[in-house]
């Protein structure tokens, strides 16, 4: 298995959409919990409106991370404005179990 960061930045003035799309995306989170090392929203400030979501995936390759990818409602709702994949290789960090 590879591993994906996935970070996806929301059109601007989208907090209405993302509430309503939320239910679903945490349904498809559980779905595909498997494949989630980490997933959680971003924001500018700790307490500031979302403005995006942050992602740790592992698949088998790139195809098969757009495939999860196009499963999300968030996706599918046309939420987001960019999208950025990279692999990603974990060496260092308390995360990691020595």
């Amino acid at each position: 298995m590879l591993i994906f960061t996935v970070t996806a930045l929301d059109h601007p003035g989208n907090a209405e959409k993302r509430a309503a799309l939320r239910p679903a995306h945490l349904d498809w989170i559980k779905t595909e919990a498997a494949s989630f090392l980490m997933a959680g929203p971003l924001r500018e400030t700790a307490d500031g409106p979302v403005i995006g979501s942050q992602l740790i995936v592992q698949a088998e390759d790139k195809a098969a991370l757009r495939d999860i990818l196009a499963r999300d409602p968030y996706a599918k709702g046309d939420l987001f404005d960019a999208v950025a994949i990279a692999h990603f290789t974990p060496v260092a960090g308390a995360w990691l179990t020595p």
